[in-house]
């Protein structure tokens, strides 16, 4: 009986010996998965900390911001979020980023976030030991809703707008590249200016007159450049049919009676000219009209889905009805055109070519009117009124003038591109 309990006596000690280590593991166990969750709760929110630093400061330099300023935004912001280097905290702010794959790009920020940990059992282990959140952002070119783009780079009043006039866009904003700093953009007006989104300017702006600007103005940075400066112009080819017209001869087709009249596409040596009450109705595709323009008065309503008309010039013949004019388009009646849905000009309705750079004129009503109006080197002079249906206009500089207001309705015909803010690492 005494060597079964001193034999019982020993298991027993080992049990108990058994047991504490177990007992550890265990208790190391439970340490390793609860500061395993407070580390990786803390390392996502020096990440969250490090990506919105980067982002406040990139909004920062997007609008303007010297790289000084965007610092500033970015150690606001982490210190909104809890990391302010202190109590162990530590936020590093590089303008450009010293690394990754916009390391040396100005228009890119990186912060990093570093913080000590909260920890019961491993820290006691592992002393020293950091949580750290790394963010890259940076102005990138994202799709952009510009519903009215005035491309000159360096024109006072390249948009101007007088009289009692007012516009409003609606679904889409404005952009004005000139960086002319006393008014690159210029109203003047009892009219009122209403943009549902942006006003973008690159230079500067002078609101005079009663009538209201809204929103007020924002300068920026960056330009818009021509989204569609890479399409190529359609080539003259044959003359139209009806047209007498010819390259060596041109004549301007003038429509005055003789009632509705029906166009098929091609080229119109001289150009077309409509002054009448009647309809004119224009089959699908491209009417280049090679000088002589294109004219619009009277009470002629223009209509047509799946047409583009490009105005030009006639180098074979450039005096007399061959000079190259510009679009002029008045009177009532409206137009009730739509672009092409596919191929090369899908979008553009009214195409004024580079080599014309007189104003394209609006009088009267615009009404219907669907697509893109594009007239890289001319003024858009516009003293009209109505409302027009989804529209694009990409023009060097735009005037608004008279007594009459006209509505503009965004529409996305082209992808247009505009800085944008976003996480890139």
């Amino acid at each position: 009986m005494s060597k079964l309990a001193a034999r019982f006596n020993q298991e027993n000690g080992q049990i108990l010996v058994i047991g504490a280590l177990l007992a550890t593991a265990l208790l190391g166990l439970v340490g390793l998965i609860v500061d395993g969750g407070l580390l990786y709760a803390e390392r996502r929110q020096a990440q969250n900390g490090a990506d919105e630093a980067a982002l406040a400061a990139a909004y920062e330099l997007r609008y303007g911001g010297s790289d000084e300023d965007a610092i500033v935004a970015s150690f606001e912001n982490a210190a909104a979020n809890g990391f302010d280097n202190a109590s162990g905290n530590t936020v590093t702010v590089n303008i450009p980023p010293t690394a990754g794959e916009h390391a040396g790009d100005p228009d890119f920020v990186e912060v990093v976030v570093s913080a000590e940990p909260t920890t019961f059992f491993i820290h006691a282990l592992t002393p020293g030991g950091l949580v750290q959140g790394r963010g890259v952002a940076g102005i990138v070119p994202v799709p952009h809703p510009y519903a009215l783009i005035i491309l000159d780079e360096h024109a006072c009043e390249a948009y101007l707008q007088s009289g009692a006039a007012s516009l409003t866009i609606a679904g889409g904003d404005l952009m004005v590249n000139s960086d002319c700093q006393s008014d690159a953009l210029k109203v003047s007006a009892s009219g009122d200016l209403t943009v549902d989104g942006t006003i973008e300017v690159h230079g500067g702006y002078e609101i005079g007159g009663s009538g209201t600007v809204s929103p007020d103005p924002t300068t920026v940075g960056w330009t818009v450049p021509d989204p569609l400066a890479d399409v190529p112009p359609p080539p003259l080819g044959a003359p139209a049919p009806g047209s007498t017209g010819t390259a060596a001869s041109p004549e301007t087709w003038s429509h005055g009676s003789g009632g509705d009249l029906t166009l098929q596409p091609g080229t119109f040596y001289g150009g077309f000219s409509a002054n009448c009450s009647c309809t004119v109705t224009m089959e699908a595709g491209i009417y280049v009209m090679a000088g002589g323009g294109f004219t619009k008065t009277g009470s002629t309503r223009f209509v047509g889905d799946g047409v583009m008309i490009y105005v030009t010039d006639n180098p074979t013949n450039p005096t007399g009805d061959g000079e190259p004019l510009p679009f002029t388009l008045g009177g009532s009646g409206g137009l009730a055109l739509s672009p092409p849905t596919s191929g090369l000009y899908q979008g553009i309705s009214l195409w004024q070519g580079a080599a014309i750079d007189d104003r394209f004129k609006i009088r009267g009503s615009v009404d219907l009117l669907s697509g893109v109006i594009y007239a890289p080197t001319a003024e858009l002079d516009i003293s009209g009124s109505g409302s027009t249906g989804s529209v694009q206009i990409i023009v060097s500089k735009f005037y608004i003038h008279g007594g009459q207001p006209l509505d503009i309705t965004f529409g996305e015909f082209v992808e247009t591109d505009g800085p944008g803010v976003a996480l890139v690492e």
